[in-house]
C-alpha cells in the first residue's frame, strides 16, 4: 500500500507513474504490467497525473499469479530495461514541497 501524499486540487493520492513503477518492481520487474481501477478497467489517466481512487489493482497480462519480490534487498535492477525517469526542470523554482520530506526540489541548484 502506497501512502497518498501527492495532492491534486483538494484530494490526496499517488503519482500514477510512481505507483505503477513500484508495482512493477514488486512484481519482479513486470514491465508489461498496468493498473486497473476498482471496476477492473485499465487506468487511463496520464502517467504524470495523481491517482485519487481508494483501490487500484496491478495486472500482469497472461498471469493470474506472478512472483513477488519480498524486499528491496532481494530485487535485482533490470539493466536491460530503460527506465524513463521524469525530467526535472531547473528553470523555475517549485511552488510546493514534498509532503513527506518537505524538500522543495529533488536536486538543489548550485
Amino acid at each position: 500500500m502506497l501512502p497518498r501524499v501527492d495532492k491534486r486540487v483538494s484530494q490526496y493520492g499517488v503519482h500514477h507513474q510512481t505507483g505503477l513503477l513500484a508495482c512493477q518492481i514488486i512484481a519482479n520487474n513486470a514491465s508489461n504490467g498496468y493498473l486497473e481501477n476498482e471496476k477492473r478497467q485499465p487506468v487511463t489517466t496520464l502517467q504524470d497525473d495523481i491517482l485519487v481512487d481508494e483501490v487500484y489493482y496491478f495486472v500482469v497480462p497472461g498471469q493470474d499469479d506472478y512472483p513477488i519480490v519480498p524486499s528491496f534487498q532481494d530485487w535485482e535492477f533490470l539493466h536491460s530495461r530503460s527506465y524513463e525517469w521524469p525530467e526535472i526542470s531547473s528553470d523555475k523554482r517549485p511552488e510546493v514541497r514534498c509532503t513527506v520530506t518537505q524538500n522543495a526540489h529533488a536536486t538543489y541548484l548550485a
